[in-house]
């Protein structure tokens, strides 16, 4: 469903769907460079509508929650935070294989030679 829509589309549908962004649709069409009737016009199509449900729904369950938490885990991982890298392993550890997904099996090979380069050694998980 992503591939429906533009950047700018995917941008408005984040800041409509998340509760704790307060701007106006004044301020998000000046943000996005889009007229406000755009904005509108958007908002009222029903597979926009279906879309923003979906988004909703990842940043008010806490499924979504955990998933958003993860995200920003990984992020300050690939930005090289050691303390993150740490909290990684500490977290893979605790989870047992069924909750792993291939992505995350991609993103610990690629931890551990960070491991290795850090500390020389990749700690047993």
């Amino acid at each position: 469903m992503l591939t429906e829509y533009s950047e700018k589309q995917r941008q408005a549908a984040r800041m409509l769907a998340r509760p704790d962004d307060h701007r106006t649709l004044r301020e998000m069409s000046e943000l996005l460079e889009v007229p406000v009737s755009t904005l509108c016009r958007w908002r009222n199509d029903p597979k926009f509508q279906s879309y923003l449900q979906q988004l909703t729904e990842r940043y008010t369950t806490p499924q979504g929650e955990r998933q958003r938490i993860w995200e920003a885990l990984v992020a300050q991982c690939e930005g090289g935070n050691v303390s993150a890298i740490k909290l990684y392993f500490e977290l893979s550890r605790q989870m047992n294989e069924q909750d792993r997904g291939e992505e995350d099996e991609s993103l610990l090979e690629a931890l551990r030679q960070g491991a290795k380069e850090v500390w020389g050694h990749v700690p047993a998980i």
